[in-house]
């Protein structure tokens, strides 16, 4: 299996009501290079008219981000989200949504085995670490002992900065941190690549 036909199983599911009013699934949008995953709770009114991640205000945020201090590219990386359509008037994800889409998630993150996950806001990060502690005290810690068995490092969704611009300085600091989680475990993956092959 792959992400096309993981793509082609969401497009077909409606095992929640919510399936009924909307206008377009959101899978994600995905490279097969991608270390970084990224996880946000599900699509808002622009995802759901376009069908992509991440195209309302929030997306600059993000993609500033992704590349002035990730200093990677929106391409390089797999953005998607908890729940694949949008709940009616954006309201929060009920558990039982949450457990109907979790297997396309699931197999998203088995297909692409991203080095690291990266939670964006509370539902994603209790979705993926099962701990319902605050997002705050969540926030900068890397959860090695998840229900997806990869390192998930949590911070704020990016749409805190449109509604608190102070914040924005927390997402570049949050950034900063998984800029140095992502070159470590990059610099060790280089070098067990290299002893492999001297072998």
């Amino acid at each position: 299996m792959d992400l096309k036909e993981i793509e082609k199983q969401i497009e077909a599911c409606c095992k929640c009501e919510i399936c009924k009013s909307i206008t377009h699934k959101v899978p994600g949008e995905w490279t097969w290079k991608a270390w970084i995953m990224f996880v946000w709770e599900a699509p808002w009114r622009q995802e759901d008219l376009t069908g992509k991640p991440f195209v309302w205000p929030a997306w600059k945020i993000l993609t500033n981000l992704i590349e002035n201090i990730l200093k990677l590219k929106r391409e390089d990386v797999f953005i998607t989200s908890v729940l694949k359509c949008r709940p009616p008037k954006n309201r929060d994800p009920l558990p039982q949504e949450i457990e109907n889409c979790w297997p396309f998630l699931q197999k998203q993150i088995e297909i692409l085995d991203p080095k690291i996950l990266v939670a964006l806001g509370r539902f994603a990060a209790r979705t993926l670490i099962w701990d319902q502690i605050s997002i705050s005290k969540m926030r900068w810690k890397l959860f090695q002992n998840t229900k997806v068995w990869k390192p998930v490092f949590v911070i704020y969704h990016p749409a805190v900065a449109i509604y608190n611009p102070n914040l924005k300085k927390v997402l570049e600091e949050d950034f900063r941190k998984l800029r140095q989680i992502y070159e470590k475990i990059n610099t060790s993956t280089k070098t067990i690549s290299r002893s492999e092959t001297e072998i």
